[in-house]
């Protein structure tokens, strides 16, 4: 039985935590695949991830330590990534991050069958991050190669709508803005006929002397 420090137990139990939140976003990844292979893929990597979890449980229960039953939340932050090839490259950066402790920490441990184990961890979480990426990239290249295509094609639906002819057969004319027909009417003209009760400007009025008190 290995002895664990505080600084190792806690390594494992964080590193543990990373395996379990793997495990949750490769079965969102899977049930939302559109792909049989894709989905194969991310299955399989699943039961790997389950079984690294599995075995770093053992691990710390063998040796008397104690073992969390905490998951690491980031697996919320990736779940919850709009787009789907952004997801797959935060799950990469999230098995890249974990490999790379479990490296670290299998260089610090003098107990050979941790060191096999923590090596199995990081190969496991460089390889699907790998394939995450490759992935990530493929898809988002397909999203640009469809929406260029959806694009063009409606481009080329509105240069038909504009050589479509008018129903006398002539080319469409540009609508131009309406202007009035009427032209304004100048009503000074009509003065000389209002009545003498009719309202005419301060100009016209006659001046009525000032009533004496």
């Amino acid at each position: 039985m290995a002895h664990l420090d505080a600084e190792t137990l806690e390594a494992l139990n964080a590193l543990l935590q990373d395996a379990r939140a793997s495990v949750e976003v490769e079965v969102a990844l899977s049930n939302g695949a559109t792909e049989r292979a894709e989905r194969e893929m991310l299955v399989s990597i699943g039961i790997e991830e389950v079984g690294l979890c599995c075995l770093l449980h053992e691990y710390l229960e063998a040796n008397g330590a104690f073992v969390t039953r905490h998951v690491n939340g980031i697996v919320l932050n990736i779940i919850n990534t709009e787009e789907y090839d952004e997801r797959l490259r935060a799950f990469a950066v999230h098995q890249m991050d974990s490999g790379k402790r479990a490296r670290d920490l299998s260089s610090a441990t003098d107990d050979p069958a941790l060191g096999r184990l923590l090596g199995e961890v990081y190969d496991a979480h460089v390889r699907s991050a790998l394939w995450s990426e490759q992935r990530a990239s493929q898809f988002a290249s397909s999203r640009s190669l469809e929406f260029q295509t959806s694009a063009e094609r409606h481009a080329g639906s509105n240069e038909a709508d504009e050589s479509l002819p008018t129903s006398s057969g002539g080319p469409r004319e540009p609508i131009s803005s309406s202007e009035p027909s009427d032209e304004a009417h100048d009503h000074s003209e009509d003065e000389g006929s209002w009545s003498e009760d009719s309202y005419r400007p301060p100009s016209a009025r006659e001046n009525y002397p000032i009533d004496d008190e």
